[in-house]
């Protein structure tokens, strides 16, 4: 799928066709390079930090690993404390690095269904005033915007027939990265929920702290990368219609007018990509992912003033702060003792009620 979308936007239709449309879309690959950068420092800065940070702790005395796991062999042993640090660290870093790309690429297939609006904006205004002309023109503009959405055309004329390639390629990048999203925010969504109520329990201005602090920005990087693009592309392909009537279309024969119509009442419905039609990537927070960060901050706020509040409590009134048991307390000795002889005792004995 992605192979045959890359094919699709090397074709001509999708080529700028003038400096102009290329100076267009400009900005938006600019946008997204910066994205890109600046993700790629909260990224390595959140790596980094998680990997080091038994080393400036000084956990690593006590053969503390970046990442606790069970392994079929005793870590507490020199080479294989070494080698087992190591292997995490390097696993680790590419599990980020794949992760990272995929949403970048993601993220790069928005931009240009994006940038294909607007190309498809400027060649709308720039339709010439001869009526065969402005008819050819037109044409080519629908075939343009077909192959981007792949929605179905109206029959009313055999030239508008390859309409149904601009719904195409967007719907077909939305169904590649469909479950790759879905999978996304879920597992986002926990990691923040989880690392927000960390948070609110660590000592403020500590490596733990910052460590925390750069996963969770990290996350919220990647949430708001997709509703931004998402957004772009819903907001350009909202212009086509009116770019439209940027035309010289009055001085256009009854004929052509009423296909120019037709493609402009078609038009009218923008782009929206999400994820199994559960949500939209957008900014806006009653319909797209953003309203999981305001969930979350809510969440944040209310537990780290509650984890506030106790930990003063129990420093006033001088008690004395102990680790949680490695067992449950809560385990009398008659469940060992009494209960079983009992069991025992009952065994294969019948009750009728």
């Amino acid at each position: 799928m992605l192979k045959r979308l890359m094919v699709v936007l090397d074709s001509d239709i999708f080529q700028p066709k003038s400096l102009d449309q290329r100076v267009l879309v400009r900005p938006a690959m600019l946008l997204w390079k910066m994205i890109y950068n600046i993700l790629l420092g909260a990224v390595t800065a959140a790596v980094s930090l998680w990997l080091v940070f038994p080393i400036l702790n000084g956990s690593t005395r006590r053969y503390a690993l970046p990442f606790p796991a069970w392994y079929p062999y005793d870590i507490r042993k020199s080479p294989y404390y070494e080698l087992t640090y190591l292997h995490q660290s390097v696993g680790t870093s590419l599990v980020a690095l794949g992760d990272y790309n995929i949403d970048m690429l993601i993220s790069a297939m928005m931009m240009y269904v994006g940038a294909q609006c607007d190309i498809l904006c400027d060649n709308l205004r720039h339709l010439g005033g001869d009526s065969s002309d402005f008819a050819s023109l037109l044409t080519h503009c629908v075939k343009h915007h077909t192959k981007i959405l792949k929605c179905k055309t109206p029959n009313f004329t055999a030239s508008f027939d390859s309409r149904q390639k601009i719904c195409r390629f967007a719907e077909e990048c939305n169904d590649f990265f469909n479950f790759i999203l879905l999978g996304q925010f879920f597992t986002s969504s926990v990691c923040m929920a989880m690392g927000l109520f960390r948070l609110a329990l660590v000592t403020p201005s500590s490596f733990e702290f910052y460590t925390l602090s750069f996963s969770i920005l990290s996350v919220i990087m990647q949430i708001f990368t997709y509703c931004w693009f998402g957004e772009e592309v819903e907001s350009k392909s909202s212009k086509i219609a009116y770019a439209t009537f940027e035309s010289e279309w009055i001085v256009q024969p009854s004929h052509v007018k009423k296909n120019m119509l037709i493609f402009v009442e078609s038009a009218q419905h923008p782009v929206k990509l999400s994820t199994f039609k559960l949500f939209y990537l957008s900014l806006d927070t009653k319909k797209g992912p953003t309203i999981v960060i305001k969930r979350l901050y809510c969440f944040m706020t209310i537990a780290e003033f509650t984890a506030r509040q106790v930990r003063e409590v129990i420093d006033e009134c001088g008690f004395v702060q102990m680790g949680h048991p490695p067992y449950s307390p809560d385990l009398a000795p008659s469940d060992y003792y009494l209960f079983s002889k009992l069991k025992k005792a009952l065994e294969r004995t019948p009750f009728f009620f």
